[in-house]
Formats: C-alpha cells, structure tokens, sequence
C-alpha cells in the first residue's frame, strides 16, 4: 500500500522512505498524573528473551506490497493498540498518516539502525480517530487500549500499556532501562500496587547510547519543556496538549477531581520545592520517594541545566593556588602533566611569584 508523496516527504531521511523497521512514540500530557509530559508504551512476554518488556509501537514494514515506513508504522501501531487484525489495520493506518503526518511532533521522522520512528501526539492521533479526547487524549488511549479482538481472541501483541513520564524515560534509558511507570493497565484493569508505582523494564533496543530513545531525547526534551510552558513542538500546526489544570473538574462530585492540594500543585507551584511539600510526597520516607513520586523525578528533570562550557586552565602560572583550575577535560587530564611538586603545593612563596613574574616578563608570544 502506498500513499501521495509531500513535498514536507521529500525532505524526510532517505531511511524514512527504505526502512525495514518502523514505529510509534506516543506522547502527551497525563491529566490523571497532575498534566505530567508523558509516553504510552506497551508492554508483552517476549518468549525469545523470556522477559516481559514495554516498548513504543512498531515493527517490520511490508516491503513486498511496496507498504511505506509510515504506513508501516500507523499499521503496526493499529494491530497492537487497539487489536485490529491486518486487513482493518491497514485501513486505520491510511487514515492516520493522511491525518497525522503533517503534525509529527519535530516536523520529522528519526532514524535509529533499520528502525524508522514517528513522534506523535495523542491529541493528534485521537483527532484522527474521531475520538473524544476527554480531560487527556493521552489518558483515553491508555484507557482505549484493546487486549482482545472483537471475537474475544487474546491479542498477541498486547498484553499491558503503561503511562511513563518523558523525565523517567530518558532517565531510565540512560541507565539500565528499569522504570517506574505513572500507570499501568493489564488485560483491561488498572494495576493497583500497595507498594507505589509498578517498576517496569523497557526493551534493550531502546536503551543505551545507541538505543532508540536517545535518537530522540533533544525532541522528548523540546517537547515537554514546550508544552510545560503552553506552546507546542508538533509540525507545522501542530496540536495544544490541555492544560494541567484540565484534570481538575469543577465538579466537586465527580470522581475525576483530584483532592485539593493536588488541585492547587497542578495550577503551578512557585517553585519546583514546593512539589516535595505535597501531603502524599511529603509522607513517603526517603528511599521510596523517587520510586512512588515520579512526578517529582519528572519536575527535577525538566529543570536541568547543562554544564558551563569548557574553559582554558591557566598555562602561564600553574603552580599559583589562585590561580584558575578550569572546567573539563584540561583541568582533569590536563594537570597530569604537571611535576608532582605543583599537585602537593598549598601556597606560593613571594620568591616563587617573583621568579614567576621574572618568567612571564621573559616569555615571547608568537602571532
């Protein structure tokens, strides 16, 4: 199955066109979890590794009927969240790229190995389905995840989905791709755990510095800091995630509306400390607090700074304590080259500042 190539298509990696792998990462913000930047994964028993993992929705692109990387994707993507079987799948899929490939979150797909991946939002994946997006489109498409076909058979690609904030993901993938999800949903029932969230594990392909999510951690990042702040980071028009205070109704019967304190940290807290003042934070001991508050985690995440550029280490008098040490690799590697008696010096007498200052004046410097 192929589709009408865009001049916005013609700019795509050439990958993004001959791929034999493609997928989805859904993201959005989480009403449920005080409008949290989030992804949907979902999650199976792979029997060849004997270990149940979570990863995007993806899989191998139908070369043979000349089916495209993104058609693939949106296919794959029908088959395993909503359990639609092959032929009905690719018809959902034609409906979505038509839709949804002008609003791809970056205005681009990214390329990892053989595996093409497409960053939408669930806003837009739900405006394409015609599906009410509630409070959280993210949060309708976890809860609209299908585990069963129509005919009650056991869907074989989906056994769980999970909710997991942008900050855990990065952070998880960066390490040892252990992750405390928001939420978690197995064979239609929200997972309840007396001990805090559910720790999840994600697929090795994603983890790691060649694994697919740090191809799109600079995105992930834009894209949660962006919406953090009321703008988008879709394409071209891109679609507005709801705003945090949209979980909390108005209706104080409703069994959607958060207790009050969590009402008032989703309107914004004044600071990112006041998040640790919350009641259910406050409470939990210290070693459980970033395994049953992730949330918190999350906040940390987004507000982390990179580190100061590199500066020259003063080369013309390095045996002054005063004198400046720099930053990076010329104050770590390079003071090794020094003689020992400067790594052990505490102070310099004046004698040695005047025999210093006798070398500076004697020094010619080349244009």
């Amino acid at each position: 199955m192929a589709h009408a190539e865009t001049a916005a298509d013609k700019e795509w990696p050439e990958k993004a066109h001959t791929a034999g792998n493609a997928g989805v990462m859904v993201v959005g913000r989480s009403a449920l979890h005080g409008g949290l930047p989030a992804v949907l994964l979902g999650g199976r028993f792979y029997f060849k590794r004997k270990e149940y993992l979570y990863t995007d929705f993806g899989g191998g692109v139908n070369r043979k009927d000349k089916e495209s990387p993104l058609l693939g994707a949106f296919r794959e993507l029908a088959e395993e969240l909503f359990a639609e079987d092959e032929e009905t799948a690719k018809v959902t899929a034609q409906g979505i790229s038509e839709a949804v490939r002008s609003e791809l979150v970056g205005g681009r797909p990214f390329i990892s190995g053989d595996y093409v991946m497409f960053v939408v939002t669930a806003e837009a994946l739900v405006c394409s389905l015609d599906m009410d997006p509630g409070d959280s489109a993210i949060d309708r498409l976890f809860e609209h995840a299908r585990f069963f076909d129509g005919h009650g058979k056991a869907n074989p690609e989906l056994s769980s989905v999970a909710l997991i904030s942008i900050g855990e993901l990065l952070r998880s993938a960066a390490s040892d791709g252990q992750t405390a999800a928001l939420q978690t949903r197995h064979s239609g029932k929200v997972e309840a755990r007396d001990g805090g969230p559910e720790v999840i594990k994600l697929r090795p392909v994603m983890v790691g510095r060649k694994g697919s999510i740090s191809v799109l951690q600079k995105i992930l990042e834009d894209f949660a800091s962006s919406q953090h702040s009321g703008k988008t980071a879709a394409g071209a028009s891109g679609y507005s995630a709801p705003a945090a205070t949209a979980a909390a109704s108005t209706d104080a019967s409703s069994h959607n509306a958060p207790a009050a304190s969590t009402r008032r940290w989703q309107k914004g807290a004044s600071s990112t400390m006041d998040s640790f003042y919350r009641p259910e934070v406050a409470s939990l001991p210290p070693a459980e607090l970033w395994l049953r508050a992730p949330e918190v985690s999350a906040l940390l995440q987004q507000r982390v700074v990179p580190k100061p550029g590199q500066k020259q280490k003063c080369g013309i008098l390095p045996m002054v304590v005063s004198a400046h040490s720099g930053y990076g690799w010329l104050a770590e590697h390079g003071s090794r080259s020094l003689p020992p008696e400067w790594h052990a010096a505490r102070s310099v007498s004046v004698e040695d500042m005047s025999s210093a200052h006798k070398l500076c004046r004697g020094f010619k410097f080349s244009d």
